[in-house]
């Protein structure tokens, strides 16, 4: 998985598990590895709903881990999360940090003219997932809550999106 940016975390599961030397590094970029920019952030964010001002759209790509996007009490399964990028954008992946493990199924869509198709289908039980795709050029990009636990609201601290050459990994 992988965000450019912000905290590290190491999982194992249900299980117990300890770990020796564990240590988090910056990789050094290089002109022959450029690392990956996240091309949502900062741009203009929009929901299908707000739970309030503090919890708007504007918070899941604004760089801040602190802050984040909540949808309004009852806007579960169909609620979404899209960013505008201003101009067509390529792009192949995303990257999502969700509160909890809220969201259960989901979509990556891009608008194609004046309709929305799927990028992606997925499921996730991981507070932070990530999508790898056949590459698509859009101006937007949303996330598509398909289903949550108990129905319960999305909550999105980032919503990260890259164009990533897989030759340079």
């Amino acid at each position: 998985m992988g965000f450019g940016e912000g905290m590290a975390g190491l999982g194992s599961g249900w299980n117990n598990a300890q770990f020796a030397h564990f240590s988090v590094r910056e990789i050094p970029e290089s002109a022959a590895t450029p690392r990956p920019v996240n091309l949502a952030k900062g741009k203009k964010a929009t929901a299908s709903s707000d739970y309030s001002d503090d919890y708007s759209a504007r918070f899941a790509n604004d760089g801040n881990p602190a802050t984040r996007w909540n949808a309004a009490v009852g806007d579960g399964a169909g609620a979404w999360l899209e960013v505008d990028f201003g101009q067509p954008t390529r792009f192949n992946r995303v990257a999502v940090r969700q509160l909890d493990t809220r969201i259960e199924k989901y979509k990556i869509q891009y608008l194609d003219g004046a309709q929305w198709r799927d990028a992606f289908s997925g499921e996730t039980a991981s507070e932070c997932w990530s999508a790898n795709f056949a590459r698509v050029q859009s101006e937007k990009v949303r996330l598509l809550v398909v289903s949550t636990q108990q129905n319960i609201t999305p909550s999105i601290y980032e919503f990260a999106v890259y164009d990533v050459n897989w030759r340079e990994f």
